[in-house]
């Protein structure tokens, strides 16, 4: 009896979880039409509503128009029902973000890395920022459901440890969400930064109707993916799927920090371009980048994007064998996980949006199945995108069934 009453009770949480998930999903719906479409009973839907509705969990927000019965009644999410808070740490600042229970951000604070401090003071720096915001927000720390760190890989998700990444010198083993736990006492999850991407736009972008899709990031430093398949994120072995920025596009290539030749973001990374168009103004082709700067070495990333917009031909040219890299990348992803979209995002894309055109004239070059219809597109989501993705990730613990 008491096995079949704790059964009886575990369905009972993953109903409700169903529901509140069905509801986020479709962010206003009828009773009735949650459960046409989950397969539950009304009664056991309405049920479940009014104990959500109790928890402060749901809220009804108005009527529909009636079908020859009782008008409908919709639902949706209590945006007050919860908080959580979102970090992307990467090797130039740190964004943190607060989020209601809608994942609509309430609060934003920035600050720089300052990685050459080492690890220790950036983790403090990344506390403090947690704590300003929460300061800030006026929300009870009690109120904040988890805290979701993302970065780069490799690392130990389970453990929530960063495995040394390449552009994190020094930080061997560091085990960055039990330092920030242990210190706040709030849930603390760690994902990989491009991982968190592909579960916020799966979750709340505009292509959150997808089953299938890639999110690739370009950043100034480094290039990295995420894949969802059959709404899924798809971790592979040891979480080290989708890693496309290690992928190997020039055998005689640059050495890479990962100890390989030739990977993608050798080439096709901001600073990979930025490095390229310097060394061929000091081989002495012209730009009007020169006419800026005293020291070539001055060269900006910011600087480069500039010339590329006033059709700077070296440039042009750099950027443009940059893109064709990528879209070899692309190629190749398209053929191993057949995504439907492949979403673009990371700071450098972000503020060089004539890259993904570049790149998507390289992909529309490329050979693909006459049927296949994938589209590639830049995120809304700017350069939030993977601290959301980490606010999902915590508030994704309560509606996992």
């Amino acid at each position: 009896m008491k096995s079949k009453n704790i059964n009886n009770e575990r369905m009972k949480i993953i109903n409700s979880k169903v529901v509140l998930n069905y509801i986020r999903e479709k962010v206003s719906v009828s009773r009735k039409v949650i459960a046409d479409e989950v397969g539950l009973t009304q009664s056991t839907v309405t049920n479940i509503i009014h104990e959500l509705i109790e928890g402060g969990y749901v809220i009804e927000t108005g009527k529909g128009e009636s079908d020859g019965g009782r008008r409908p009644v919709f639902l949706q999410l209590n945006a007050k029902a919860g908080y959580a808070i979102g970090i992307e740490l990467n090797v130039v600042k740190i964004t943190c973000i607060l989020t209601n229970f809608k994942a609509e951000i309430v609060e934003r604070i920035e600050a720089d890395t300052n990685i050459s401090e080492g690890q220790e003071k950036v983790i403090a720096r990344i506390i403090d920022l947690i704590e300003k915001i929460i300061a800030r927000s006026g929300i009870a720390k009690e109120k904040i459901c988890g805290i979701g760190l993302v970065s780069a890989g490799p690392y130990d998700r389970e453990e929530g440890i960063m495995v040394n990444p390449p552009n994190f010198p020094g930080w061997f083993s560091v085990p960055i969400k039990n330092l920030i736990q242990d210190k706040l006492n709030i849930p603390t999850y760690f994902e990989k930064d491009t991982n968190a991407a592909a579960i916020a736009e799966h979750w709340y972008g505009d292509v959150s109707d997808v089953k299938n899709l890639f999110a690739m990031n370009i950043y100034d430093i480094g290039i990295g993916g995420g894949v969802i398949i059959n709404d899924q994120l798809f971790r592979g072995f040891k979480d080290g799927a989708a890693n496309v920025g290690h992928m190997s596009i020039d055998i005689n290539g640059k050495l890479c920090k990962c100890g390989n030749t030739g990977c993608l973001e050798t080439i096709s990374s901001g600073v990979a371009l930025l490095d390229k168009v310097k060394s061929e103004i000091k081989k002495g082709k012209k730009s009007i980048i020169e006419q800026e700067v005293k020291d070539i070495d001055d060269i900006s990333i910011d600087m480069m994007i500039d010339a590329l917009n006033k059709d700077d031909t070296l440039t042009r040219t750099v950027i443009d064998e940059g893109a064709r890299c990528v879209s070899i990348a692309i190629t190749n992803i398209v053929n191993l996980y057949s995504p439907e979209v492949i979403v673009m995002g990371g700071n450098f894309i972000n503020k060089c949006p004539i890259y993904k055109d570049m790149i998507i004239k390289h992909v529309k070059a490329k050979k693909f199945p006459p049927h296949y219809d994938m589209k590639i597109v830049l995120t809304d989501f700017g350069d939030v995108q993977g601290a959301l993705g980490g606010a999902v990730i915590a508030l994704q613990e309560i509606f996992k069934a």
